[in-house]
């Protein structure tokens, strides 16, 4: 199917609903006034857009889902990195699982202690469009320190033995090919490639919109990690406007972490969001309904 006619599909679409483009999850509705479509095609895994949004900037949707907008990407990306590379005392060497986009991978590479970052992306697509629609997102994919493995993620934490200091796990939606990354069989695979003092990180969905999926993920992680701590916080072109992740850690609790350290290490780069007091809010001010208390407690 050639490219034109798929956009003249989106843009019969785009006209019914009066040049909306609509997210839809569990009975929300989220739009977006769309100003011009600038790429759409189906890869191997997923159906891939560009479009660009009012007021928002250039977006990645994926099967009908805004992954990231210019406007507000930082928000997600500096917050499903920097809470665990600033609680880690020193990584060194990161996995990231998913995140084609090239954001994580930049965020990342903020810590001088970086020394070797893996990205395992499904779909070689998602790179592509990356790096030619968000360069300001996708800047840091060529980095030396960079290797990047267009696998699925799930089989090669099988086959790969490498130890790594941090573990992010940067995917979409728990369905489709991503379904398996939020399963505990994963995750009890990953702890073979976790050093005894690692720390993972999930983004973990919406907690209005996904209460019981979340409680459920907690739920398993606690079996696995000794230490797991959700935090939240608002991202505005994400259903719901809040988003959470979910941190396992063998070690080091990210609530204990020395502010001044924390303090020190951030001077010497620039976040647009993350601070050392968002690194403890977040954590710190998890909505009463988020959490579940054991009896005991």
């Amino acid at each position: 199917m050639s490219w034109i006619f798929i956009g003249v599909i989106l843009i019969q679409m785009l006209n019914k609903n009066d040049g909306w483009f609509y997210e839809e999850i569990n009975g929300l509705r989220l739009g977006f006034l769309v100003e011009d479509i600038l790429y759409h095609e189906h890869s191997s895994y997923q159906e891939i857009y560009v479009l660009k949004f009012k007021n928002l900037g250039k977006a990645l949707i994926l099967d009908q889902c805004v992954q990231l907008t210019e406007r507000d990407e930082y928000v997600y990306h500096e917050l499903i990195v920097h809470p665990a590379l600033f609680t880690h005392p020193c990584p060194q060497r990161v996995l990231v699982i998913g995140g084609g986009d090239g954001g994580s991978v930049r965020e990342i590479l903020k810590h001088e202690m970086v020394q070797e970052l893996d990205l395992v992306e499904i779909d070689a697509e998602v790179i592509k469009v990356a790096q030619r629609y968000f360069p300001s997102v996708s800047n840091k994919l060529r980095d030396k320190r960079v290797k990047i493995h267009i696998s699925d993620g799930r089989w090669y934490v099988k086959k790969n033995r490498s130890k790594y200091d941090i573990v992010i796990i940067d995917s979409t939606d728990p369905v489709g090919p991503a379904k398996v990354l939020y399963e505990k069989g994963f995750q009890e695979d990953l702890v073979e490639v976790l050093n005894e003092d690692g720390i993972m990180v999930i983004q973990s969905e919406s907690p209005y919109l996904h209460e019981q999926f979340i409680k459920g993920l907690c739920d398993f992680l606690k079996d696995i990690y000794p230490i797991v701590r959700i935090y939240v916080y608002a991202i505005p072109s994400y259903p719901g406007g809040m988003w959470s992740f979910i941190l396992g850690s063998f070690k080091y609790d990210p609530v204990m972490a020395d502010e001044a350290l924390i303090e020190a290490r951030w001077r010497k780069m620039h976040t647009k969001y993350y601070n050392p007091k968002v690194h403890k809010g977040g954590f710190l001010s998890v909505p009463q309904f988020m959490l579940k208390e054991k009896e005991s407690e």
